[in-house]
């Protein structure tokens, strides 16, 4: 085995402190509050635009009120 490969977890996935974008982008210095379709807000009120959450939100947004109903 390389020298220069990352260890895995028992599951196979890499562990948090050597995936590739926390050293390229750090990590979010932001607590968000609530989200609703594709806008989050932090604890201090502003809002955000959510360009990197899954699947799910992607195509049914945050706090989707059928969802929410069906759940």
């Amino acid at each position: 085995m390389s020298s220069r490969a990352f260890p895995t977890t028992t599951m196979g996935g890499q562990p948090v402190d050597h995936c590739p974008f926390i050293p390229v982008f750090g990590a979010p210095q932001v607590m968000f509050e609530r989200g609703s379709g594709t806008e989050l807000w932090d604890t201090e009120g502003r809002r955000y635009l959510d360009f990197l959450t899954g699947l799910a939100v992607v195509s049914l947004g945050h706090a989707n009120p059928v969802i929410n109903q069906a759940v």
